[in-house]
């Protein structure tokens, strides 16, 4: 092969990876869209309790004052982050009472960035800083 003709064929390789690592390059953002001027205590049971990079999500369902319900899409650390403050794939079980305090988003009534979580058992898990 050329040089040339290897110089084309190193680019169309370079431009395909960057193609295929675009998505999960977007997928990972910052916690900017977070307002950390407000906090938000939400009271409810947890609905689900995704462990996964990059970020892990909890779903917290809580009762609202008309008897209806709101689904709280709350963002942590991933699982390495996690880790470091005792939290672990089962730490949080779907049906458990907890009481998070949360960073809400800007724009999104729905989603919040997680703070500190008090289970019913009184555990308590410091998440602030685990980003």
């Amino acid at each position: 092969m050329t040089r040339l003709g290897l110089f084309l064929a190193r680019a169309v390789l370079a431009g395909a990876l960057a193609g295929a690592l675009a998505p999960a390059a977007e997928a990972h953002h910052s916690l900017a869209a977070f307002d950390h001027t407000k906090q938000v205590v939400i009271d409810g049971v947890v609905k689900t309790f995704a462990f996964a990079n990059p970020h892990s999500k909890l779903v917290v369902v809580e009762k609202q004052p008309d008897g209806s319900t709101k689904d709280w899409q709350i963002e942590t650390g991933g699982p390495a982050v996690l880790f470091r403050y005792n939290v672990k794939a089962d730490t949080f079980a779907v049906g458990d009472r907890v009481t998070v305090t949360v960073h809400p988003h800007r724009t999104d009534t729905t989603s919040a960035a997680l703070m500190r979580v008090v289970k019913a058992d009184g555990a308590t898990f410091m998440l602030e800083n685990a980003k």
